[in-house]
């Protein structure tokens, strides 16, 4: 037995001293590269979100941002089209840069996924300190449905996800931290509960910092008046208080009420446990092992904080019928166990689990539900599946067209 523990550390000792000399140079171009081929291989890419173009409530938009979608197009308030109302970022931004082209959107989206591969590789490098591990992180995401292009229809989540994980970089001018956030509340309202995310991870940090290199629970409350932690509160405040302003003076209709809310949540049930998973796939390894650590170590309090703030946040993947859409926008908390892993775990070990992560992830494989009607649970098809599968339903279809001919004659 002790000489497979000697082989295991050789080996892994081994492979770390490799790891480290590949990624001596363009580590970060290196894990954007590679994390997208192993997207594109393992999550097909979704044919319709590539080649279509978006809603046409999308297109009014771009013309006009000020358009009322459920008033003057008369589309029902509880549909996708009426979200729309208030999703103003984009059709402003597209609208200033005269951009109208109905695949400039589609455009944006595949180069927002290809960012926040690298963003997210630069906050685990942040986090661990550790180019090795930023690298992980990034063969991570682009295991997950965050990092594929697999989204089932045009809309602004990559771009606005790109945004929140631009929240979560430690930047020197920490008073610029929320900018990205306030934009990103202004393409999707989901952004609200996902930028809780930026501000745990930044509270954790300004906490670190207080309570001398590891998270606390005073230290959170300490982190309140740090620039960063500031920075996010001013961008909800202000985005929300603007976004009243425009509701009223434009009369935009509320497009969700209450009770949608409650009949999503009502039949979204079946689907908790895989919607669950789906949430950080091997990530979930992290998580528990982050706040257990936290109890080990007596930070009794911090773990318990950390697991009231995230039961409602978890939930609220369950609020809508597109689950996988929306729990893309809590997906970024992921970081939070990452930074907890890095303060509360020895470093030896810290490799090893995200690589297992990463791994178990790979293996997982892709799902995206929707609960809507009949409701859905598709596979993402790795990309050599999908080929082989087009090309048997080809032959399918050319060998029932042959027997219809020689029944005929």
């Amino acid at each position: 037995m002790s000489n497979l523990v000697v082989k295991a550390e050789s080996l892994n000792a081994q492979f770390v001293a490799w790891l480290d000399q590949f990624l001596e140079r363009g580590w970060l171009w290196k894990g954007v590269l590679i994390a997208l081929l192993i997207s594109v291989l393992t999550s097909a890419p979704n044919p319709p979100a590539i080649f279509n173009p978006p809603f046409p409530q999308y297109l009014d938009k771009f013309e006009n941002p000020f358009y009322d979608i459920v008033k003057d197009a008369d589309i029902p308030e509880a549909t996708q089209a009426a979200n729309t109302n208030f999703r103003l970022g984009i059709p402003i931004l597209f609208n200033l840069l005269n951009l109208h082209y109905p695949k400039a959107l589609t455009y944006l989206l595949i180069i927002s996924v290809v960012l926040s591969i690298g963003v997210f590789g630069l906050i685990c490098r942040q986090i661990f300190e550790d180019r090795k591990l930023g690298f992980l992180g990034m063969l991570y995401i682009g295991c997950t449905y965050n990092g594929s292009f697999s989204y089932p229809s045009v809309t602004y989540d990559q771009f606005t996800l790109l945004l929140i994980f631009l929240t979560m970089v430690r930047f020197r001018a920490t008073w610029l931290v929320g900018l990205p956030l306030f934009l990103a509340l202004w393409c999707d309202e989901r952004a609200y509960p996902g930028g809780m995310a930026a501000l745990g991870l930044h509270l954790l940090w300004a906490s670190s910092r207080f309570e001398g290199g590891r998270p606390s629970f005073q230290g959170v409350f300490a982190g309140f008046k740090d620039a960063a932690v500031l920075s996010i509160l001013i961008a909800y405040v202000s985005a929300y208080t603007l976004r009243l302003w425009v509701g009223w003076y434009y009369d935009f209709s509320i497009p969700v009420g209450l009770g949608a809310v409650l009949n999503a949540l009502v039949m979204n049930i079946r689907y908790f446990h895989i919607g669950l998973y789906t949430l950080f796939e091997g990530g979930w390894l992290i998580v528990i092992i982050g706040i257990a650590a936290l109890f080990m170590q007596g930070n009794r309090w911090l773990g318990g904080l950390v697991i009231v703030a995230g039961i409602p946040l978890c939930m609220m993947g369950f609020t809508v019928f597109d689950i996988s859409r929306t729990f893309s926008y809590i997906f970024p908390s992921i970081l939070v166990a990452f930074f907890l892993l890095a303060k509360c775990v020895a470093r030896p070990y810290q490799l090893p689990l995200l690589a297992l992560v990463a791994l178990i992830s790979l293996v997982s494989g892709n799902y995206v539900i929707h609960s809507h009607r009949e409701g859905m649970l598709r596979w993402v098809r790795p990309l050599p599946v999908m080929l082989v599968e087009d090309q048997l339903m080809k032959m399918r279809e050319e060998y029932l067209e042959q027997k219809e001919l020689e029944e005929a004659n």
